[in-house]
């Protein structure tokens, strides 16, 4: 599993599955900062962190404070998609 902590966490910017939502410039933000930079997916059921690295998006999907799975996509919403089939739209 990659080592957030090597990254800079944005707060400002995230996903969530409250209304299903991928704030506006997170795309573009993290290739601009490729490898260097994360931010959250905030869903119920998980938590996902979510950053660009080689040319794809990926997610470190996290429940009970553990991470469990990496998973990644060619976009965010293909991403965050995923995610939420596997783990839940809450």
């Amino acid at each position: 599993m990659k080592d957030l902590d090597t990254m800079r966490y944005e707060k400002e910017l995230n996903m969530s599955n409250h209304d299903h939502s991928i704030d506006e410039g997170l795309e573009e933000w993290l290739k601009e900062n490729e490898g260097k930079v994360c931010a959250q997916h905030a869903a119920w059921d998980f938590c996902g962190y979510v950053w660009y690295e080689l040319g794809k998006f990926y997610e470190q999907v996290w429940q009970h404070n553990s991470p469990i799975e990496e998973i990644s996509a060619d976009t965010l919403e293909e991403l965050m998609t995923k995610a939420n089939d596997k783990y839940g739209y809450d």
